[in-house]
């Protein structure tokens, strides 16, 4: 805009020095813009190019202060020049003085000039040179609003100017036959105006202009139709008087039909502004959904009528698990991909009656307005757990999510708008701390589970700082020959302020925080460390077993970090084995099977782990460079005598024997499932039958003889 500006003055510089070429070649329509109208004097000419360079010169410091001082103070002496010219003038005519400054400037055309006004500027003329000094002396003191005001002053003088000649009007721009504002006169006020209002377009009243706000639309869209508006009237009534049109009653009607259309095109056009901001304002703009404000707002209407008529009212909280790693590794544009796909699935499986939103980030909130009973709310949550089994095809990714639930129902959970909300965010809570893609329906206990916590994820942060962490092992055994085959590092926590806190209840914390990433950086590291020190006295031949989640499978450095560690501890990579769950390798099977096959070749050895819980495809696990299937203890705790977990654990053995994987099963305790296992063919197996997991120094006693000959 202020570049505009600056070219602007140069075409108003090119307009005078025109008309001066015009008055010393003697050529008329140079001087008056078209050919039988007033003409521009010399000195007004004179005081288009002292105007002109002075607004050109004014503007951004440059990086010379030397040149920005003379440049400012030329400026300065022209827009003074520029306002004793206009105030010499305004004078002149208000007080019937003679001085004479038209034939004394001009001496070779003072013979042309008018012998009335004797070469004097017009009073609007005058007038607006003074208001253009004022706007060009209050911009360097960075006064704007005030500067921009007297450009507007200026600019309205000259349209009337303008529009005399448009209508041929002679009051408009002229004053009998003492002098006229002549046609390129007003047309060069003009464009000094639109340079003045767009030398700042961030400040005072233009800034309102350039806003991006629905206030700024509306008001740039008014400006236009106060401009159009009042030309058109004009035009209108001019050509109906010269016609004879309002003696009769068809001039009077088409008059006013005329007005009532022009003012229903500016009050539509200003409709479809504000239809435009509230879509803005109501709308999200990446999913096309209501958004928080807009929900709020339904919400308190059907809390409102429902109250009335006595029906009940549900609200869902959906939150995207793991949303965080899509973002970080593959990046946010396909995170906002799934955004939108999710939200059209969400849209197809909501009730006619019901009002889907974004809520923010990745959470979603729906609406059950007039049900009967609970089981409305918990059917819907258990339709979407369901949709979410699907995955979604974005651009070269497939991505298997999932999703947690929260539920509330009004007015049993909260009378309240907020409390409402409150209650459906703590079932959320309640169904991430369950282990994700699940729902719950609140409870009054959920409140006291989630100070606790708050509680937990505060002493975790406490932990990783004063190691309070440490690491069991537990050994892994061939049924075949009983021999060792490997260790697992499992991680164990001892709070001096909690006392023993299980995994099952610190880890899904840890992962929604993200500490889980150090938590699992330091296993990584103290395992790699404990191989080292006990193969280096000759106890450890067989490899140390540890698990990454999700995060730490899709962190960019993984290979980075574990070539160091390897590199740190001397450790050969076959001494390492990393344990992937079944739900971390399917988030995106493509992305996952390309950094599994980076650890092959490494050559660490890589496990699936808790097969049988997620929803693996044959057709990916194939794909995977795999060595172990290991069977989740679910499947494995009931095996004695259930006919059901029997079938999915013999089933495992045979798809992991028919892609040339061992298969190991886990949490074996008693002998009848040991039996079991052997029966059909289990390679090994990991559980307190053999030995529970033990700490370091029993591990080392462990290793010491079970080596021993």
């Amino acid at each position: 805009m202020k570049q505009l500006s600056r070219q602007i003055c140069l075409v108003v510089i090119f307009i005078a020095v025109a008309v001066l070429v015009g008055w010393e070649s003697a050529i008329p329509w140079l001087k008056s813009g078209l050919p039988g109208l007033p003409t521009m004097t010399p000195n007004t000419a004179l005081g288009f190019l002292l105007a002109g360079t002075a607004l050109w010169l004014e503007g951004t410091p440059p990086a010379d202060q030397r040149r920005y001082v003379w440049q400012t103070t030329l400026s300065l002496g022209l827009a003074l020049v520029c306002f004793g010219l206009g105030g010499i003038n305004l004078l002149e005519f208000l007080l019937h003085w003679d001085t004479g400054l038209g034939h004394w400037l001009f001496p070779q055309w003072a013979e042309q000039l008018n012998p009335v006004s004797k070469g004097r500027l017009a009073p609007n003329t005058a007038l607006n040179f003074v208001l253009f000094s004022g706007s060009v002396w209050l911009l360097h003191q960075r006064q704007y609003r005030q500067a921009q005001v007297m450009a507007l002053g200026m600019f309205y003088i000259a349209l009337i100017g303008f529009l005399g000649y448009l209508y041929d009007v002679e009051s408009l721009y002229g004053l009998g036959s003492y002098s006229a504002m002549s046609l390129p006169t007003s047309g060069a006020f003009l464009l000094l105006a639109l340079a003045l209002l767009s030398r700042y377009p961030n400040r005072g009243v233009v800034a309102i202009l350039t806003a991006d706000h629905a206030g700024g639309a509306l008001v740039r869209r008014l400006v236009l139709a106060v401009g159009l508006v009042p030309i058109t009237l004009c035009g209108l009534i001019l050509t109906g008087q010269r016609q004879g049109l309002y003696s009769s009653e068809f001039g009077v009607v088409l008059l006013c039909v005329s007005v009532v259309l022009m003012l229903s095109l500016v009050t539509w056009w200003s409709g479809q502004v504000l239809e435009q901001s509230d879509y803005y304002v109501s709308f999200d703009t990446l999913t096309g959904l209501p958004n928080r404000r807009r929900f709020e707002q339904q919400l308190s209407q059907w809390m409102g009528y429902c109250r009335q008529h006595n029906h009940l009212l549900c609200v869902l909280f959906l939150d995207i698990d793991r949303f965080k790693y899509i973002n970080d590794v593959l990046g946010h544009d396909l995170g906002d991909e799934l955004l939108i796909h999710l939200g059209r699935r969400l849209q197809g499986l909501t009730p006619e009656d019901g009002l889907l939103a974004r809520w923010g980030g990745d959470e979603f909130v729906l609406l059950l307005p007039k049900i009967q009973d609970l089981a409305a709310g918990v059917s819907l949550a258990e339709v979407i757990l369901t949709s979410l089994e699907l995955p979604f095809q974005l651009q070269t990714h497939y991505l298997n999510i999932s999703a947690s639930l929260g539920v509330a129902i009004f007015p049993e959970d909260g009378e309240d708008l907020r409390a409402l909300l409150q209650k459906a965010d703590l079932a959320l809570f309640e169904a991430k701390s369950q282990g994700r893609n699940t729902y719950q329906v609140y409870s009054q206990v959920f409140s006291e589970r989630v100070s606790e916590t708050l509680r937990l994820e505060n002493a975790l942060v406490k932990a990783l700082e004063q190691r309070e962490f440490s690491l069991f092992y537990q050994p892994k055994v061939s049924l075949a020959t009983g021999q060792l085959t490997g260790l697992e590092a499992l991680l164990r926590w001892h709070s001096p302020e909690l006392g023993p806190v299980s995994p099952k209840r610190f880890i899904p914390v840890a992962e929604e925080t993200g500490l889980i990433v150090s938590i699992g950086a330091w296993v990584l590291q103290e395992s790699c460390r404990q191989a080292h020190v006990w193969q280096r006295e000759g106890r450890l031949s067989v490899p140390i077993a540890v698990n990454i989640s999700v995060l730490q499978l899709y962190q960019a450095d993984l290979l980075y970090q574990l070539k160091q560690l390897l590199a740190e501890f001397d450790l050969p990579p076959s001494l390492l084995e990393l344990e992937v769950t079944e739900t971390a390798a399917m988030q995106d099977v493509d992305y996952a099977q390309a950094r599994l096959h980076q650890l092959s070749d490494l050559g660490i050895g890589l496990s699936l782990d808790d097969f049988g819980t997620g929803f693996s495809s044959l057709a990916y696990l194939s794909r995977f460079p795999l060595k172990v299937l290991k069977i989740d203890q679910a499947f494995i705790a009931p095996i004695a005598t259930s006919a059901t977990a029997q079938a999915i654990a013999r089933s495992i053995i045979e798809l992991g024997h028919g892609l040339d994987l061992r298969v190991l099963a886990e949490g074996v305790e008693t002998e009848d499932q040991l039996a079991y296992l052997r029966s059909v063919h289990c390679d090994e197996i990991q559980g307190y039958i053999f030995q529970r997991p033990m700490s370091a120094a029993e591990t080392a006693d462990f290793l010491h003889r079970v080596s021993a000959p």
